[in-house]
């Protein structure tokens, strides 16, 4: 009987945690449904260094962007408050290879990668510093 009992337990536990990972990803894409982020064409851009920010409540992201001979060579975050899901940092390595936005946001980390890309876009529309 107690056997059952700590089964069903376990059972319950997991449905909750799995529940509520799902709840998250649900909300986390609904979060940024409506930030739009333009691909720009960096080798327009200055050498220097350019500073980006965005928020969508509550992720939160502040970086600086460094441009180097027309090319973006590094992207450092300053600041990364990813709330409930997971930090999609990784999206900063796509954009460096491809030298463009338009890159797949990262699973599990839409709401963060997609908060990363739009403070990028921003430190470039901000001008640099």
């Amino acid at each position: 009987m107690l056997k059952k009992i700590v089964i069903g337990v376990l059972v319950g536990l997991l449905l909750i945690i799995g529940g509520g990972r799902l709840a998250i990803h649900l909300m986390s894409k609904n979060l940024v449904k409506d930030v739009l982020v333009s691909n720009i064409e960096f080798t327009k851009l200055k050498d220097g260094d350019y500073l980006g920010s965005f928020s969508k409540e509550p992720v939160i992201v502040k970086l600086k962007l460094i441009v180097k001979d027309k090319k973006v060579v590094d992207i450092v975050i300053l600041e990364h408050i990813n709330g409930l899901g997971q930090k999609g940092e990784k999206v900063i390595e796509d954009v460096l290879s491809k030298q463009s936005l338009d890159v797949d946001t990262i699973s599990g980390a839409t709401a963060s990668s997609t908060v990363i890309l739009k403070a990028i876009e921003n430190a470039v529309m901000e001008g640099e510093i």
